[in-house]
């Protein structure tokens, strides 16, 4: 009951946040993220009747210690380029999907799966045609552009020229929002074909553009960001 309370709460709420609730009366402790997970939460399953869960997963190897690497998931980081579900790159670490609850009380936790858990895709959903599905698809993307473009007056976009910031742009356009788009190249020029495609899509959408041509990473900057993202994308 309290964790269907909090996230009644928490649906209005826009933007990155954990939440993290104390109810003294209970004795009870509620950790929740935002819907699409955009900061990470990363915990120890098997820490008895408790849980440790921290945003940085060195934390929890520093404090645990002893982890082995998980296979399955180095498999699934070089085919698709991240680790699937909850696994990391260590066993005994898993990340919480976008929506998922944590609720700790003296008897023990209680994980309560958000609303991307496979086995709850679809549920709940509304009913009624393709056509009206879409609709209100579209108007629920709209919606979310004017939102996140309220943030700042004109809203930049990282544009590739790929389908999700071409989406991102044609939502902005339609809602009449201001805009400028930049698209940045590598510089070894592998993706040389994006500014192309970026640019082509800003013009007609009559968006400003600009190529923001990237330097080439040392071995310094690559380090960093190995310890910074433990070797993951996010």
């Amino acid at each position: 009951a309290a964790l269907a309370a909090l996230r009644a709460r928490l649906e209005s709420w826009q933007g990155e946040f954990v939440a993290l609730i104390y109810l003294k009366r209970e004795s009870r402790l509620l950790v929740l993220g935002d819907s699409l997970g955009r900061l990470p939460l990363y915990r120890t399953p098997d820490a008895g009747s408790g849980f440790v869960l921290s945003r940085d997963q060195r934390f929890l190897l520093t404090l645990e210690g002893g982890f082995a690497p998980d296979r399955i998931a180095i498999a699934q980081l070089l085919l698709f380029s991240f680790p699937l579900g909850r696994r990391t790159l260590v066993q005994g670490i898993e990340r919480l999907r976008p929506g998922d609850a944590l609720c700790a009380d003296r008897e023990g936790t209680v994980l309560s799966p958000g609303p991307w858990e496979p086995g709850r895709l679809g549920a709940g959903t509304a009913s009624g045609s393709v056509d009206d599905l879409a609709a209100d698809l579209a108007e629920r993307f709209a919606r979310a552009c004017r939102v996140r473009a309220a943030v700042n007056d004109p809203a930049l976009l990282a544009l590739s020229g790929g389908l999700d910031s071409r989406a991102v742009a044609g939502g902005l356009a339609h809602e009449r929002l201001r805009f400028e788009c930049y698209t940045f190249l590598d510089a070894s020029g592998v993706h040389g074909r994006e500014p192309v495609a970026a640019r082509a899509v800003a013009e007609a959408l009559g968006a400003p553009w600009r190529q923001v041509d990237a330097p080439a990473p040392y071995g310094r900057a690559l380090l960093r960001m190995l310890e910074m993202k433990t070797g993951l994308n996010s």
